[in-house]
């Protein structure tokens, strides 16, 4: 699961803590052989590191989980649908399209219906509108790893304006931003930009 929890807002209706979400790194499918592989020791990269051994243990984890919202990083545009077909019955899902490594997001089937969706840099934004009529604005990011915190606070910084569109819009009730967020320590931009709206 992420290190990084998701990040919900207070909603301005009752009822928002009866939305369960939930945020996972899943590595990447590695149909290609990715680079996956250096998390494991030698002798079991054959076994459990194959995407069959992992996306069972990914059925049994989300499974368990059972969460409204699912935010999903690492996932393959190619692949996407083949590799998630285990929760296709119970969710509906879209994955990026302008990304490799992409970042996807699934919604409860019959308690969500999606508004609008948005494709932007590591990120993509849906606008979901619940049974109790409810809009909510679900973030799923992947922001970029390594030493650019530069990027990942443009990449912040390019969602919170698009969120800031949407509520235009939508009359958006509740705001989720789940991700990888690739950042350590509580003081760095793109905490600071979340948490107290200014850097």
């Amino acid at each position: 699961m992420s290190n990084t929890p998701a990040i919900v807002s207070k909603c301005k209706r009752d009822g928002a803590e009866d939305i369960s979400v939930c945020s996972y790194n899943t590595l990447l499918p590695n149909h290609s052989n990715w680079w996956v592989f250096k998390y494991y020791k030698k002798q079991d990269r054959g076994s459990y590191s194959s995407w069959d051994f992992r996306k069972q243990l990914l059925k049994e984890q989300f499974a368990g989980i059972n969460a409204d919202l699912l935010a999903v990083q690492e996932t393959s545009p190619e692949t996407f649908e083949q590799d998630f077909d285990f929760l296709l019955e119970d969710y509906e899902g879209v994955c990026h399209q302008r990304s490799r490594i992409a970042c996807a997001m699934f919604w409860r089937k019959g308690r969500f219906e999606a508004l609008a969706v948005r494709q932007r840099d590591r990120s993509i934004i849906t606008i979901l509108q619940d049974e109790n009529q409810r809009i909510i604005a679900f973030v799923s990011c992947h922001l970029n790893a390594g030493e650019q915190p530069r990027r990942r606070f443009q990449q912040l910084f390019t969602i919170v304006e698009q969120l800031k569109k949407e509520q235009k819009r939508y009359d958006i009730d509740l705001f989720v931003l789940a991700g990888d967020f690739n950042a350590t320590g509580m003081h760095t931009a793109a905490h600071e930009l979340l948490i107290n709206g200014s850097v």
